[in-house]
């Protein structure tokens, strides 16, 4: 039987901006979305690119510090030279930078709490122009859900708001002023939303102790795009390649690992040659000076940032995907983005995890292997375990097909709401 034709007003800060996970999440869903008859109307910030697949409303922040964030977002994605980015930056900014400094000094909030007055207000016109089904808010900030909050208080159509990540957890606020508005936003939304879809069990459970609510929440793992057939099969090389990719940075560094692959090698010096870890992606100052301390410099190739699609092929080209996870309470309720995409390249992946069982069972379900991020035994006992499979040309084999899509996520969110 076909699905009924909906309308959908969907609210993200960000969209269709490459290199973020909260922008990638809402963006692979829309096909999806049209597949199963829906009509999206999506509502972000003025700082992302206009989306031609659906109605692209684009709102501005309208603090000081929203502006400038904002300007600088826009010009970054240029790519200017520094000098040309630091002249048009200043020359757009000077009439707002007095006003930015004074908001500074009188209180320290992220700047996307202010995209919520105008957002309000043009989402309120777009509900009354076309009342549409269904008010979904995504994404990071939090901004998005307080809009959608207020939309369907005035307006009575159904919400569901989707919490990317926790919304609070240990960094969550730069001030007791914005901690205390996250509480209270957490409360607030799920005291008033419809449904509360959760990317993972644990945090719908630790999201509920806080709150007190228990009967409007849904998991839905949100997977990630199946990947298009390599024209070449994966084959062995020379070395073991370990790749790695994406951002490292604070708590999430080499530092386990690579203190892992030292006492390998002092152990069995043969490895020395047989083993690469492949960087792909942002670091820090203080993984740089992990790259730069590693006394065999041979093992590590450095390339950078690559583009979504390189990354793809990357990992396919991969022996064994290697993943870390931050160092914080905040990873033992959630499963990274880039862990979709892995499972997808059907590689062998080494998982660095931070007290996570959800994501461990994901893991040995799919047969990968996890160990805890500091046990240097555990790793060092992994990376033998591969060496030994690469030297016996065992890891040919592709890992079990993934069964977590992005098509699979938005039938679940749609049958969670149909009910």
């Amino acid at each position: 039987m076909p699905i009924k034709q909906h309308n959908w007003l969907i609210i993200s800060y960000f969209a269709n901006e490459g290199g973020m996970a909260c922008s990638h999440h809402i963006d692979d869903r829309l096909s999806f979305f049209a597949k199963n008859k829906i009509a999206v109307t999506l509502l972000t910030s003025s700082c992302v690119k206009r989306l031609s697949l659906v109605k692209h409303i684009r709102i501005p922040c309208i603090s000081p510090s929203g502006i400038r964030f904002e300007v600088r977002h826009v010009l970054k994605r240029k790519n200017y030279p520094v000098f040309k980015f630091k002249l048009l930056e200043t020359l757009l900014l000077l009439p707002v930078l007095p006003l930015y400094f004074i908001e500074k000094l009188l209180y320290r909030i992220d700047t996307t709490w202010w995209w919520f007055p105008l957002a309000f207000l043009r989402g309120y016109f777009q509900c009354m122009k076309c009342r549409p089904d269904v008010i979904y808010s995504t994404g990071g900030p939090i901004s998005a859900h307080i809009v959608s909050a207020l939309l369907s208080e005035v307006t009575k159509i159904p919400w569901i708001a989707e919490f990317q990540d926790p919304l609070v957890h240990s960094y969550c606020a730069r001030s007791s002023l914005e901690f205390r508005l996250t509480t209270w936003a957490e409360k607030f939304i799920c005291s008033r939303a419809n449904k509360i879809v959760f990317l993972t069990s644990e945090a719908l459970r630790r999201t509920f102790e806080r709150t007190g609510n228990n009967d409007n929440g849904v998991v839905v793992y949100p997977g990630a795009p199946e990947m298009k057939t390599q024209s070449a099969p994966y084959c062995l090389g020379d070395y073991l390649n370990f790749v790695h990719l994406g951002s490292l940075g604070g708590s999430r560094n080499l530092a386990s690992f690579l203190e892992a692959l030292c006492a390998l090698v002092s152990e069995s010096p043969d490895m020395r040659g047989k083993i690469r870890l492949s960087l792909l992606g942002s670091f820090d100052k203080n993984v740089k000076k992990q790259i730069e301390a590693f006394p065999y410099e041979e093992m590590l190739m450095v390339y950078g940032r690559v583009t979504r699609e390189k990354s793809v092929e990357e990992m396919k080209k991969s022996d064994v995907l290697l993943l870390i996870q931050n160092l914080d309470p905040i990873s033992s309720e959630t499963i990274p983005s880039k862990v979709y995409e892995y499972f997808h390249a059907r590689r062998p992946i080494f998982g660095l995890l931070y007290d996570n069982d959800e994501l461990a069972e994901m893991f040995k379900g799919l047969g990968h292997r996890a160990v805890q991020w500091d046990d240097i035994e555990e790793i060092k006992q992994g990376v033998r375990e591969y060496f030994r499979l690469w030297g016996q040309g065992k890891l040919l084999e592709p890992a079990p097909a993934s069964p977590y899509t992005v098509e699979k996520a938005v039938a679940r969110l749609i049958e969670g709401i149909e009910r």
